[in-house]
């Protein structure tokens, strides 16, 4: 007997198109975009935030802000501590150390998540 099929989610696609973020634009990632386009393509999607994030997700990223997202995702499988500069509300930049804990796509941003350790709280 034949297993049925079934499509991916739109959770899954979101997760795997995560994943290949820090590809780049290199042949391997224009593959797997294809093939997460081809998954999008058979996904009713009827939610314009949804729509938008996962293209966002299939949007190759700059060669620059590419490496940037290799190095968030090895910080975050390997626990190390990410410095960065961070702008408020009001302007103001201010170093920060953070854990990382995940990144995350709502629309056409990328947010950071993880432990601020000035703040000693949750930050994305």
């Amino acid at each position: 007997m034949e297993a049925p099929s079934r499509s991916l989610n739109a959770a899954e696609i979101a997760a795997l198109a995560l994943s290949l973020a820090h590809l780049g634009a290199g042949p391997q990632s224009t593959t797997a975009r294809r093939g997460l386009r081809h998954a999008f393509d058979h996904l009713d999607v009827d939610d314009d935030v949804v729509a938008a994030t996962l293209a966002t997700l299939t949007t190759p990223l700059p060669a620059d802000t590419a490496a940037r997202t290799k190095l968030i995702a090895d910080a975050i499988t390997g626990r190390h501590v990410v410095r960065l500069h961070y702008r408020d509300a009001g302007d103001r930049v201010s170093v920060r150390e953070v854990d990382p804990v995940t990144c995350l796509v709502h629309r056409d941003h990328w947010y950071l998540v993880g432990m601020c350790r000035l703040r000693r709280a949750i930050r994305a």
